[in-house]
């Protein structure tokens, strides 16, 4: 509700693996305002922000409309643009992404192309 058009898919640092759960994240190819089939990758420190579980946090975004925007009850957050979805498959990724709003919670694989 407060960033627009994105399926969010939270990951604590505890659940990834090793070498990625105690990474701090730098800014890269940042933005506020994700546009539509835009991937981004969001970091927040241990106790940085109030209300997240404990440890490092990171949360991937998924921006399937025009609209999107990163700010939050604490404030305007910065996000890396990490990825996209092509364009000829953005069409199909909104409605599998309406399916996984309507259904609820699911297990999400997310694959490079070659």
């Amino acid at each position: 509700m407060w960033t627009g058009p994105e399926l969010s898919c939270p990951l604590p640092a505890s659940v990834l693996p090793e070498e990625l759960s105690q990474t701090d994240m730098p800014l890269e190819n940042a933005s506020s305002f994700p546009q539509a089939g835009e991937v981004v990758l969001a970091y927040a420190s241990s106790g940085s922000i109030k209300g997240l579980p404990p440890g490092a946090f990171f949360d991937l975004g998924i921006f399937y409309g025009d609209g999107g925007r990163l700010l939050f009850p604490f404030g305007w957050l910065m996000a890396n643009i990490c990825g996209e979805i092509v364009p000829e498959d953005l069409a199909h990724a909104q409605s599998c992404i309406g399916e996984i709003r309507k259904n609820g919670a699911c297990r999400l694989s997310i694959e490079p192309l070659d």
